[in-house]
């Protein structure tokens, strides 16, 4: 009853290869429902709730972005730090999800989120390697070498793993795998859209049948 917005729609976590689009189709998904979007806002939020500098916290998101040295040093000060970012960030996003329905993207908010016993629908998307670095030198201006492309999708496989102990896109741990380079982006939009629309109770609000 203390959730805002529409009552009807389950929070969206977006998962993605770099270069796959999350960022445009996640937004197109909150414009087109209404709700908010959660992205780069968060590490404002996350630097109010710890204290730290947001200019700091930006720079470690590049770094796990970017894939630039990730783990790149193994003192227990550097993993302390990642770890105290990791757990206000992890708060963030759960107040985030508790005021309403909304859209958050990466930040391994699909496991951030999943004992919460709020609806979900957990997206991964993806696609080849010629979709991705020609999305990434068309729409962002950068020039990837297939290799650069692969260590980015290590270290953000590396880091996901590291804090939720799964596997990065696996079919286990999300509702809807879309290769957005074979759906394109309008439909993976239409799709998930009607994915986040409830046509039937909650889950939530699903009994479990009695035992016999």
């Amino acid at each position: 009853e203390k959730r805002k917005g529409p009552l009807n729609m389950r929070i969206i976590t977006i998962s993605h290869e770099y270069g796959s689009g999350g960022h445009a189709i996640s937004h197109a998904i909150a414009e087109r429902l209404g709700i908010p979007y959660y992205d780069r806002e968060l590490i404002n939020k996350t630097a109010e709730a710890s204290g730290l500098n947001a200019k700091v916290i930006e720079e470690e998101e590049e770094k796990r972005a970017f894939g630039s040295g990730l783990f790149a040093s193994y003192s227990t000060v550097y993993y302390d730090f990642k770890d105290t970012i990791f757990d206000f960030q992890c708060r963030v996003i759960r107040q985030a999800a508790e005021k309403g329905p909304c859209v958050i993207l990466g930040r391994c908010s699909d496991y951030i989120l999943s004992d919460t016993g709020l609806d979900l629908v957990r997206v991964f998307l993806f696609a080849d390697e010629e979709s991705r670095l020609r999305h990434v030198n068309e729409r962002e201006g950068r020039e990837l070498t297939p290799k650069q492309l692969k260590k980015i999708d290590n270290d953000r496989h590396a880091y996901y793993t590291h804090y939720t102990g799964n596997k990065w896109g696996s079919k286990e741990n999300h509702d809807l795998l879309l290769n957005t380079a074979v759906l394109g982006y309008e439909t993976c939009v239409k799709l998930i859209c009607e994915a986040a629309r409830f046509t039937e109770p909650p889950r939530s609000q699903v009994k479990p049948p009695s035992k016999i």
